[in-house]
């Protein structure tokens, strides 16, 4: 289970910091300069992208059929060569990627190279607010620059004359997500407060807007009063994450009546010197000895990264754990050598992937050998009895997501609040290439292992056992409907 959980934010997004290092001159130098190829160029970049994914992906036609995948092709031809701009250009790549239906399969702007990260970094075009997608409506949850009808809960009906319906409409097809679940698209075009420098939302909305604007009219209907049309100025990347610095981002826990509340808003602990797994061990040590009776772990808003939730289950647990029984496969052995100096990774054991692994099958897949890391042993130190109640959403998708369903599967605690992202027919993941197209300079993730679980389970995420949504209304008033849940939940 452990290699599923990586995703390309938590292995690379340390990078984005050496962007803000760069000087506003050279980002404006950076962002003046032409990236386009011509036309030989953008086909070339397009045919290595396509024969990479043909050659290395395993999820290509796990929603795919060959057919519509050479039509994926096709159109990316047509719109590489016909666009007009940088954006639509990196928009052509996204959205090919995009139809693969895969939750790690995109253009990704994580450790993208300074020429295309200059040219995203100097643009003011970031909208002055963060938000949710309630109903399809745009919800605004915190924002960034005063105005009396800008506030938490007002809906942002139109922007620059589209509605908001209409938006998320045009952006759903440019969202990284598994499969047919749609809720994880939705959650992937939010921009909530303390996540990513780099939101998907931004970067789509903004690159489709060339030359970018310096400012939107916005229809805003605020909870209470009359609706107001205002023209408000974009916001650059400095000045959005000025204004979210407040932001809590780390792991943190307390304790409420009888609950021990661990808040985990994230699992990217890659190459952290942080000891994450003695502070976990400790909090639990202390959840024993308080005698809590219920163990909320807050999981809204995780998408994953190392597998951080499993020491938790090991000190629930009095048997060793078997993960549920996926197939893990691959299409390669090993990586042609001319496709190599394009492919980037942080294991070089990767392009022998592989290697000794069986097949190839009838599908043309390699199967790779169970390991120990799908069996979540026992851990030394007294049992956690307290009932385990997890907060989910769409957000979880790839660690989260896996750790729900082993939750879910083993009927070890409670499933609370909306549906998860990923998808039970199996993710993609594990080990990656960041595919580097020569010509244009763009990275596209490109995950190695495919996840297969036995029988034929459904096109979907995990719903909860309870549903909890998040509502307009509680956003105006600051409630937390699925927190209030969990610690009323009988205990029975």
């Amino acid at each position: 289970m452990t290699e599923a959980g990586w995703t390309r934010r938590d292995i690379l997004g340390a990078s984005t910091g050496a962007l803000s290092a760069l000087a506003p001159s050279a980002l404006q130098a950076q962002a003046a300069a032409p990236i386009l190829p011509g036309k030989a160029g953008r086909l070339a970049d397009a045919a290595l992208f396509a024969r990479a994914y043909e050659t290395l992906h395993p999820g290509l036609y796990r929603y795919l059929t060959p057919a519509r995948w050479r039509a994926v092709r096709e159109r990316l031809d047509r719109e590489a060569v016909a666009a007009e701009h940088h954006g639509q250009f990196w928009l052509a790549f996204n959205r090919a990627a995009a139809a693969v239906r895969c939750g790690h399969s995109y253009v990704s702007p994580f450790n993208m190279g300074k020429l295309w990260a200059g040219v995203m970094s100097a643009r003011a075009d970031r909208l002055p607010f963060h938000f949710r997608w309630i109903d399809r409506q745009m919800i605004v949850t915190k924002p960034l620059v005063a105005h009396p009808a800008l506030v938490r809960g007002t809906r942002v009906s139109t922007i620059d004359g589209a509605a908001d319906g209409s938006l998320l409409a045009r952006m759903l097809p440019l969202a990284r997500a598994d499969g047919g679940n749609d809720f994880k698209r939705i959650a992937n075009m939010e921009v909530r407060e303390g996540s990513s420098r780099w939101e998907a939302f931004d970067v789509m909305w903004a690159l489709d807007r060339t030359p970018a604007p310096r400012s939107a009219k916005l229809l805003l209907e605020p909870p209470r009063g009359d609706a107001v049309l205002v023209e408000m100025p974009l916001l650059g990347l400095d000045s959005r994450e000025a204004a979210t610095e407040d932001a809590q981002r780390g792991w943190m826990h307390r304790h409420e009546g009888d609950a021990t509340i661990l808040t985990m808003p994230d699992w990217a602990t890659y190459n952290s010197k942080w000891d994450w797994r003695s502070w976990l061990t400790g909090v639990i040590d202390e959840t024993i000895a308080r005698g809590s009776k219920r163990l909320v772990l807050d999981l809204r808003g995780n998408e994953g990264g190392e597998d951080c939730g499993d020491p938790i289950l090991a000190r629930v647990i009095g048997a060793p754990l078997a993960e549920e029984g996926a197939a893990r496969r691959v299409r390669f052995r090993e990586t042609p050598p001319d496709m190599r100096p394009h492919l980037d990774t942080w294991d070089p054991g990767f392009h022998t992937l592989g290697k000794d692994a069986r097949g190839p099958d009838a599908e043309g897949f390699y199967t790779l050998p169970t390991g120990e890391a799908d069996v979540i042993a026992p851990a030394d130190g007294a049992r956690l009895t307290a009932k385990l109640i997890v907060l989910i959403d769409s957000a979880n998708s790839s660690a989260t997501f896996q750790f729900a369903r082993t939750v879910r599967g083993n009927s070890l605690g409670v499933l609370l609040g909306e549906p998860t992202g990923g998808n039970q027919r199996g993710i993609n993941g594990g080990s990656f290439f960041f595919l580097r197209l020569p010509e244009s300079r763009l990275e596209m993730d490109l995950p190695l292992i495919g996840f297969f679980p036995p029988g034929n389970p459904p096109d979907a995420g995990l719903m909860p056992d309870i549903a909890v949504p998040t509502t307009r209304r509680s956003i105006a008033t600051g409630e937390d409907p699925q927190m209030t849940r969990a610690l009323q939940l009988p205990l029975a």
